[in-house]
C-alpha cells in the first residue's frame, strides 16, 4: 500500500514538473511583447547650451491611453515595452525653464516602432521624425496604425516638404482625411507662409522647431521681417525670454514676448 502511494506521489510530481515546463515554454512562445532600448536625440543644437532642460515622453499604452513621463536630461536612452508586429508612435519633447519660471517646449523628436529600423542594433529618437510621429500618435487614438501605408505616407511627406523641416506640412488636413477614409497623396500640402514683422531685443533666438531656422537680431530693438507658416511658432533667447507667434490661415498674426 505504501509502495503504491509513493509511486502515485512520484508520478504527480513528474506531472507537475512537466506541466510547469510546458507552461514556461508556452509563455516564451506566446510572448507578444519586447523591451527595446531607444537612444535619446542629439543635443548639439544651440538651444541645449543655453538652458537646463528635461525630456517629456509621450506614447500610448496597450489599451490606447496616452501616457506622459518626465525623463531626466542626463539619460542617454530609455527602455519601452512594445507589442510585436504592431506599429507604435512615440514622441519626446525637450522642456526648458524660461524667464520667471515660464516653461518652453520644443516640437518633439519622434520614433515609430514597426517603421524605424534599428541602426547598428540601436533605435534612436530623431528630430526629423517628430512631425510624422506626432501625427501618428494623434491618429492612434482613433484608429489602428495598421490600416495605414506608413512607408508611402512618409515618402510623400518628404517629397512635398523638400527639406528636413516637415512641420511646414498641414498635419491637420492629413489627420482629417485619414480619419474620414478619404486620404490621397495630394492631401499632403504645405502650410501657406506669411510675412510677419516682429520687434526683438538683440541676440540669437532659438527656434522651438529644431529642424527650422533660428532668428538673429543685430541691435536692440530690431525689426525683423520673417516668413513663417500659418500656425504657432515659438523661440527663446539666452536670457530665457520667449517669443510666440500665431499666424491664422487668413494671414492675420499676433505675437507676444514674455
Amino acid at each position: 500500500m505504501i509502495t503504491n502511494y509513493s509511486t502515485v506521489v512520484i508520478k504527480v510530481r513528474h506531472f507537475l514538473l512537466f506541466s510547469m515546463i510546458l507552461l514556461f515554454m508556452s509563455c516564451k512562445l506566446l510572448n507578444f511583447h519586447e523591451d527595446i532600448e531607444i537612444h535619446l536625440p542629439g543635443t548639439e543644437n544651440q538651444i541645449f547650451q543655453l538652458h537646463n532642460f528635461h525630456w517629456i515622453l509621450q506614447y500610448r499604452n496597450s489599451v490606447g491611453s496616452l501616457q506622459t513621463v518626465l525623463i531626466d536630461s542626463s539619460r542617454e536612452s530609455l527602455f519601452l515595452q512594445m507589442e510585436k508586429g504592431m506599429t507604435q508612435a512615440v514622441i519626446l519633447y525637450a522642456e526648458f525653464n524660461g524667464v520667471s519660471g515660464n516653461l518652453f517646449l520644443t516640437k518633439p523628436a519622434g520614433f515609430i516602432y514597426g517603421y524605424n529600423e534599428a541602426e547598428i542594433g540601436q533605435y534612436v529618437f530623431d528630430w526629423e521624425m517628430g512631425f510624422e510621429s506626432s501625427l501618428l500618435l494623434d491618429l492612434s487614438g482613433y484608429m489602428s496604425l495598421e490600416q495605414i501605408n506608413i512607408s508611402r505616407l512618409m515618402e510623400s511627406i518628404e517629397v512635398e516638404a523638400e527639406c528636413d523641416n516637415h512641420w511646414i506640412i498641414d498635419g491637420q488636413r492629413i489627420l482629417e482625411e485619414l480619419l474620414a477614409g478619404e486620404f490621397r497623396s495630394y492631401d499632403i500640402r504645405k502650410l501657406r507662409e506669411r510675412e510677419v514683422e516682429v520687434t526683438l531685443p538683440a541676440g540669437e533666438w532659438c527656434n522651438g522647431n529644431l529642424t527650422g531656422e533660428d532668428l538673429f537680431s543685430e541691435s536692440s530693438p530690431s525689426v525683423l521681417h520673417i516668413e513663417i507658416p500659418s500656425g504657432f511658432s515659438s523661440y527663446i533667447n539666452a536670457s530665457g525670454l520667449q517669443l510666440e507667434i500665431e499666424v491664422g490661415v487668413d494671414g492675420a498674426y499676433d505675437y507676444i514676448l514674455y
